[in-house]
């Protein structure tokens, strides 16, 4: 199935995803299925907080890097124009892995809470509807998302979306040295905004760069071993 993974995770991963979709897929419903990503995405990822919340964080990034290698980029998660679900199901492992994955980075740029919320706020847009009973059902597109996580993080996250699900590359990070200095770069597809910030490790020490104009300098030992995104918090192309 597009949406297990190989492994004993401690639950019935196809029974949680329909289980998820029972919640979430009967409250919120695509607009138009170039917008599927909205159920397979988040349904994808319901699995993974289910297994944070069974088993704790490492379990949560254990189940998350074994979706990342299922990851395609071979077409847009949510394209613009209008797609037949035909044509959407034939792209299974992105809006499922990569929507999930879309999440995952949100996350870590918005943090834990904030992205809990947002999720919250997609199914319940209002606070008197979450005593209301549990079939109500509203139509919604991926700006609706856009914006409803813009609104918790009190941010921008336009770029963030054009890059990750309007067009299917992902980005990738250059690091230039000369001497002490090291340049680190985002080099994102048709030069996009991409003002994600990055934490690297220089010798196992974090440091966290903030790349508002795409690139950032840091001073370091000549010799020094420098990892990007060590956590692995970050989707992006890898060398």
């Amino acid at each position: 199935l597009a949406y297990a993974v190989q492994a004993d995770v401690g639950f019935d991963q196809l029974h949680h995803h329909e289980l998820a979709h029972e919640w979430w897929g009967n409250l919120v419903t695509n607009a138009d299925w170039k917008d599927a990503w909205l159920h397979e995405g988040f349904g994808t990822y319901a699995q993974a907080l289910y297994a944070e919340d069974l088993r704790g964080e490492d379990a949560y990034h254990g189940y998350m890097q074994a979706l990342r290698g299922m990851i395609l980029n071979r077409l847009p998660v949510a394209p613009r124009e209008i797609g037949s679900s035909n044509e959407m199901f034939e792209r299974p492992h992105d809006i499922y892995m990569k929507g999930a994955w879309v999440l995952h980075t949100l996350r870590y740029l918005i943090g834990k809470e904030a992205l809990a919320r947002a999720m919250r706020l997609m199914a319940y847009p209002h606070t008197d509807t979450e005593n209301l009973p549990r079939c109500q059902c509203r139509f919604v597109a991926t700006d609706d998302f856009v914006r409803i996580a813009q609104d918790v993080a009190g941010m921008d996250l336009g770029w963030f979306f054009e890059v990750y699900v309007r067009q299917p590359a992902l980005p990738q990070v250059r690091v230039d040295r000369n001497g002490p200095t090291a340049r680190i770069s985002w080099l994102v597809p048709d030069e996009l905004p991409f003002p994600m910030p990055l934490v690297i490790a220089v010798d196992g020490e974090e440091r966290t760069l903030r790349l508002d104009d795409g690139w950032a300098e840091v001073t370091v030992e000549p010799t020094a071993e420098i990892v990007i995104d060590p956590r692995r918090l970050i989707l992006m192309r890898r060398q």
